[in-house]
């Protein structure tokens, strides 16, 4: 499969505001493509309508092979969102269900395992992995911002999703723990060989871990490229949002001096 996910002339509009006008992009597997742009420029839509929370309203969609629209079932959209994995700005966890209960949610729901020695490992194992043994008896409310985002980024990968969607996922934390979710995501989605659409206004993660950066302005993709080409272009719509941000060149050690 060439991308996981490709938005052919897609609009949306609520009411009377149009706020997707023509956006043509696509995820490919294993890369990590990030969306970008000010608020209110149609980002967040854009997740939604992949993760079929909106439906859609003009243009195409095509996730995993298959063409969405108007018109397309509802239970096919039901069953292609069993095959990605989520993270909310909010993380989203159920308040009150515990931390493991919270990861065991999608075992059962998307693979249908019911069979607790099974589910108790690939959870234990899973928070592993986001380093955070122990604390399956927990309830999210016990938890501070950062420990929270793991644990929705635990429970979005620990049915080993083929697409990982991840809206904001740095917002509302420090610096320091904002850039350890950032390497917690490239390392995780990688080895899981999932493509990852980072939504994000922040500069410093988006460079820090993207293959592919797209930037959104009043609805539309105003500008694709690689963080190389970043740095390096003169685009007005770039240098305009990169203005008064601090970006770091890929891997995330060395500072760009805006050269």
């Amino acid at each position: 499969m060439e991308h996981l996910v490709q938005l052919q002339n897609v609009t949306m509009s609520f009411g009377t505001k149009r706020v997707l006008s023509g956006v043509n992009m696509s995820v490919a597997p294993g890369g990590i493509t990030a969306l970008m742009g000010a608020s209110g420029c149609g980002k967040t839509t854009v997740l939604r309508l992949i993760a079929g929370l909106l439906g859609m309203q003009g243009g195409t969609l095509v996730l995993f092979g298959t063409h969405l629209d108007t018109e397309t079932n509802p239970e096919v959209i039901v069953a292609l969102r069993k095959r990605m994995g989520i993270v909310f700005q909010s993380s989203a966890l159920f308040d009150s269900l515990t931390v493991g209960e919270n990861v065991r949610f999608p075992l059962k729901f998307c693979l249908g395992i019911t069979d607790e020695n099974e589910l108790g490992a690939r959870v234990e194992r899973m928070l592993s992995q986001v380093e955070l043994e122990g604390i399956e008896k927990l309830y999210p409310a016990e938890l501070s911002g950062g420990m929270r985002r793991r644990v929705a980024i635990a429970r979005a990968l620990v049915y080993d999703p083929e697409l990982l969607l991840l809206d904001e996922p740095t917002t509302g934390l420090d610096p320091m723990t904002a850039r350890h979710i950032d390497r917690l995501v490239a390392s995780l989605g990688r080895r899981a060989g999932a493509g990852i659409l980072l939504v994000t206004h922040d500069l410093v993660s988006a460079l820090g871990v993207a293959d592919t950066i797209l930037l959104m302005e009043e609805g539309q993709i105003a500008w694709s490229g690689t963080p190389e080409e970043w740095h390096a272009t003169d685009d007005a719509c770039v240098r305009f949002f990169s203005k008064g941000m601090i970006p770091v060149t890929k891997g995330g050690e060395e500072p760009w001096n805006g050269n």
